[in-house]
């Protein structure tokens, strides 16, 4: 999440590296769970324009997305 995804770009900031923990605990439960890839979307995407409150980057979240979908089969 913290170089792939990263909305706030804080993967060059040592100090914030944790910054996305939370979120991936959730996101992983979620994977385990078998949400679809569009829920996964959803999911970061609430996080990005509703939590954040940013403008949000729906070509990059849509991307990380179909990567982290991936890793339901691993």
């Amino acid at each position: 999440m913290l170089y792939e995804w990263d909305p706030i770009g804080v993967s060059e900031i040592e100090a914030a590296h944790d910054e996305y923990d939370s979120y991936a605990i959730e996101l992983t439960s979620l994977i385990r769970s078998g949400i679809s890839e569009n829920e996964i979307f959803t999911y970061l995407w609430d996080i990005e324009t509703q939590h954040m409150g940013l403008e949000g980057d729906r070509a990059n979240t849509q991307a990380f997305a179909a990567k982290v979908a991936k890793l339901r089969s691993i």
